[in-house]
């Protein structure tokens, strides 16, 4: 399924929920947006990878086939499309697995649908969605998966993430550019050791993020991207 977006057309949603009462939800929540259409409502991964082509999904944590929510997090983002974990964040590890293998955010299932809307657009824009809830359960999940950064290339980190071009960021460290590069080498290779990579910039925005380094979203939508 190749995800191939119409920029003039609607955001196209599929929802993975094993719950039929909980797709139908979904379905009725977002039809009467004229910029969103629920294109797939089933049970599965496979099921949503067999369909129509989608731009976000809307995807439970805990499904009836017994998949994992990063696997299935990594084969959609492997698909081109872009994951909205849809959850009761009940559990903070399986939370935490889907977003460092690429979920873009989290919204809960009880929000309304001004919230749930919202939250679609944000991701189909490439925006990380960002919530206390989502900033508590990193916090309550992080473990020792978080590599220990020296004081300087956590400097670094959170200024690139923040959104500061690398020049912007060496002069307000006062070092050269080589050097700042240098730390974010290093910075790199420390998240690759606990096997959660960082080898794009909006890799380094979401470990920045999962963190701690950056509290709110600091990068423009063009930003995050490059």
């Amino acid at each position: 399924m190749a995800r191939g977006r119409d920029t003039d057309g609607p955001i196209r949603v599929g929802a993975v929920d094993d719950h039929v009462p909980v797709r139908r939800g979904v379905a009725a929540m977002l039809a009467d947006d004229p910029e969103v259409t629920v294109v797939a409502a089933v049970g599965t991964v496979t099921e949503l990878l067999a369909g129509p082509g989608v731009d976000v999904v809307l995807l439970d944590l805990h499904l009836a086939d017994g998949s994992r929510p990063a696997d299935n997090v990594q084969r959609l983002v492997e698909a081109g499309v872009d994951v909205l974990v849809y959850s009761s964040l009940t559990d903070a590890g399986l939370l935490r697995e889907a977003l460092v293998a690429g979920a873009l955010g989290v919204v809960h299932k009880g929000q309304d649908t001004p919230a749930l809307v919202s939250a679609v657009r944000d991701v189909a824009a490439g925006l990380p969605l960002l919530t206390t809830e989502w900033a508590a359960t990193l916090d309550a999940a992080r473990g020792d998966s978080r590599p220990a950064l020296s004081e300087r290339e956590a400097e670094a980190l959170s200024l690139y993430a923040s959104g500061l071009p690398m020049k912007s960021a060496a002069r307000r460290m006062d070092i050269s550019l080589g050097s700042f590069r240098e730390y974010l080498l290093r910075v790199r290779r420390k998240y690759a050791d606990v096997d959660r990579p960082a080898t794009t910039k909006l890799d380094l925005y979401h470990r920045a993020v999962e963190d701690g380094y950056v509290s709110t979203p600091g990068l423009s939508p063009r930003e995050r991207q490059t």
